[in-house]
């Protein structure tokens, strides 16, 4: 189901508006507000592809789950779960030629240790194996796996993987440093994060 929420779009698009007519990219007490938006231009293709702009992400996380589960329940016996993981981005975005630049991006999920918990990936069976009769799949898994539900799964993909381009260096006249213009256009996979989501 989706959710129209006017009010949102609303005061967005007033204080894009307004920092837009106020020119705020680059004022003296918001420093960082041009960070990023600047891509060299690079004289030759090969120089823009070589010497582009790497980003590397890793994120370490730790997550305890102890359910409160009545113990006349089938499931009592699988009410904890522990699990450490590490989320590790790595991506590259090359310099402009003639406005143009390419972005990619590969991300990927591990579980570090033993895995004390039911993972929406191999653990998951419908039915459930071997099937426990009177249980739902989520219950029976979680019965048959011992633990808890952490849904956090081991992964590879590609993340974003883009190409786009940019107006020329110039649009953020009050930046303390360079900046690229204030147009971009993007086609390909992206990233797009729409309201809250996990990881």
């Amino acid at each position: 189901m989706a959710y129209f929420k006017p009010l949102t779009y609303l005061v967005a698009a007033s204080i894009f508006l307004i920092t837009q007519g106020a020119n705020a990219v680059g004022l003296p007490d918001i420093p960082n507000s041009h960070s990023g938006r600047y891509l060299p231009a690079a004289e030759s293709l090969g120089s823009a592809l070589v010497d582009g702009k790497p980003k590397l992400m890793l994120r370490l996380r730790h997550e305890d789950v102890d359910d409160d589960i009545p113990s006349t329940s089938p499931i009592a016996s699988a009410d904890t779960a522990d699990q450490r993981s590490m989320r590790i981005l790595a991506g590259w975005t090359t310099q402009r030629y003639y406005g143009f630049f390419l972005h990619g991006e590969l991300e990927m999920g591990r579980i570090l240790g033993s895995d004390k918990a039911l993972n929406l990936d191999d653990d998951f069976r419908i039915p459930p194996e071997p099937p426990v009769p009177g249980l739902n799949p989520i219950q029976g898994n979680r019965l048959n796996e011992g633990h808890a539900v952490i849904p956090d799964n081991q992964f590879e993909e590609v993340n974003q993987a883009y190409i786009g381009w940019r107006s020329p260096t110039g649009g953020c006249p009050n930046a303390p440093g360079p900046c690229s213009g204030n147009t971009t256009v993007k086609l390909g996979r992206q990233e797009i994060i729409y309201d809250n989501h996990r990881w």
